[in-house]
């Protein structure tokens, strides 16, 4: 038992050292993600996905010196859906429903890196979602594209829906 909990005290502090000398960069701007969805909520009446596994493609007019390196697989991307009244394609439940849990998802928007606390006390959204495997938000995201995806875990999520909108009501 004592050589397990000390293999996960070295595994951890390796992990903790491997980051500190080799950050993530901090990008942002226009951007268009693609990924897998390991998570859908609402939040405010907004749909906020959980991507994993994602590759990070900039327009054109951006600015980015250099190619963006490889991200380990356990990185992943916050997205919150645009919701813009005048704009209901990307929001609606109807053309959410191609969206499936654990498909692959593309989405484009603006994506900024998940800032620390600034003061002693504040809440560290940054370490927090870190801890989870995520490292960046994609802001006013729309959808451009999905497809596969697991029908039973689709299935529970929206008996999860569901089930919240008959206790909240």
């Amino acid at each position: 038992m004592w050589f397990c909990i000390a293999g996960i005290a070295v595994i951890g502090l390796i992990n903790y050292y491997y980051q500190r000398l080799h950050p993530l960069p901090e990008l942002s701007g226009r951007a268009v993600i693609s990924g897998r969805l390991y998570q859908k909520e609402v939040k405010d009446n907004t749909s906020v996905f959980y991507l994993k596994h994602v590759t990070i493609r900039f327009s054109e007019t951006e600015n980015h010196s250099g190619t963006i390196p490889e991200f380990p697989s356990s990185i992943g991307v916050i997205c919150y859906l645009s919701d813009d009244s005048n704009d209901t394609s990307s929001y609606s439940d109807e053309n959410l429903s191609s969206c499936r849990m654990y498909g692959t998802v593309r989405l484009e928007g603006d994506l900024s890196a998940i800032s620390p606390a600034t003061n002693p006390g504040e809440f560290d959204a940054a370490a927090y979602y870190a801890h989870r495997g995520y490292r960046y938000r994609l802001y006013h995201a729309k959808v451009k594209g999905a497809g596969g995806g697991n029908a039973v875990s689709e299935a529970l999520y929206r008996l999860r829906r569901k089930a919240a909108s008959v206790f909240y009501t």
